[in-house]
């Protein structure tokens, strides 16, 4: 204000004409416009240097075809976070692992994207798939230890904010949705495309009941190994299973033997249809049971529990 102040008196104080008076006025303006916009660049530029140059990647690796063996002994048994980086639009992806070589392998299978795909509404995954591996970089931007990965993740996605992260909070999938419609179309891809690979002749309908047959039989064996897993625990001391299921078991067991238990304080007689259940019972073990139906332990159990077999004229003490 001052400067334009001091540009009004001369010219009127030396009879200036008003033409002239507009053109410096006008030009005064310009400049100071052209300052401010100047250092309100020159601002952005070292900002954007700043984040460029504060994150310096461990490693870089350029070539991914060439370079996937090493990428996955590098880091093996090793945690971090690490930037997939598209050649083509420079679109960025910011991810963590514990296990970076686990994690990595994953990406370099299709097979594990396209089903991946049908679940999550993963950008990232498509554009691997659209573009391929040679259009992208991959980047360690930091090792750290298991403990501080999502920590260090969230301080890169609020850093660098990559466009390929949908999820803007490290560990989190917030913000992927993938609606039923989409979900079919994907899968029916994913279907065409395993038929391509692996119809070995057969007709694409034969090929789809032949998956899911195979699919059956898998969920049929998981459900018999879960019943004989479920029936070993039925066994096992102290579980907690209903009279009509032990009995069912004691029923197929040909060398099932009635156990007598009397309790000398109460004067209370308790009969159990088998050695196993008396062992229950008491919450004692089996073998401890059997060694005194058998003689080998003629005390009393506790110090009062009498143990005997049905039908045994002299208890066992």
């Amino acid at each position: 204000m001052r400067i334009l102040s001091f540009v009004v008196f001369i010219c009127n104080r030396f009879l200036v004409s008003n033409i002239f008076c507009s053109f410096v006025f006008v030009g005064i303006i310009g400049l100071m416009l052209f300052g401010l916009i100047y250092l309100v660049g020159y601002s952005l530029v070292i900002n954007t240097e700043y984040v460029f140059l504060s994150v310096v990647p461990v490693v870089i690796y350029s070539d991914l075809k060439v370079d996937k063996k090493t990428i996955l002994k590098d880091n093996k048994g090793k945690s971090g976070v690490y930037r997939w980086t598209n050649k083509v639009n420079g679109d960025a992806y910011i991810g963590s692992a514990t296990d970076l070589t686990r994690r990595l392998r994953d990406y370099f299978s299709s097979n594990f994207l396209f089903k991946e795909i049908l679940n999550n509404n993963s950008i990232m995954y498509r554009a691997l798939l659209k573009y391929g591996y040679s259009k992208f970089t991959l980047e360690i931007l930091k090792y750290c230890d298991k403990s501080s990965v999502i920590e260090k993740e969230q301080y890169y996605l609020d850093l660098l904010n990559p466009n390929y992260n949908i999820c803007k909070t490290a560990g989190s999938s917030l913000g992927r949705i993938t609606k039923d419609h989409t979900r079919l179309k994907l899968r029916y891809v994913w279907l065409v495309r395993l038929f391509k690979s692996k119809g070995n002749g057969l007709s694409f309908s034969k090929f789809i009941l032949d998956i899911y047959e195979r699919k059956v039989n898998k969920y049929s064996l998981n459900i018999s190994k879960l019943q004989a897993m479920f029936e070993k625990i039925t066994l096992k001391k102290g579980s907690k299973v209903s009279m009509k299921t032990r009995m069912k078991i004691l029923a197929s067991t040909v060398t099932a033997q009635s156990v007598l238990i009397t309790d000398l304080k109460t004067k209370v007689t308790t009969t159990y249809p088998s050695a196993r259940r008396a062992a229950v019972a008491l919450n004692a073990s089996h073998s401890t049971i059997m060694n005194k139906l058998k003689g080998k332990n003629t005390k009393l159990y506790k110090g009062r529990y009498l143990i005997t077999e049905l039908n045994t004229i002299k208890p066992l003490k």
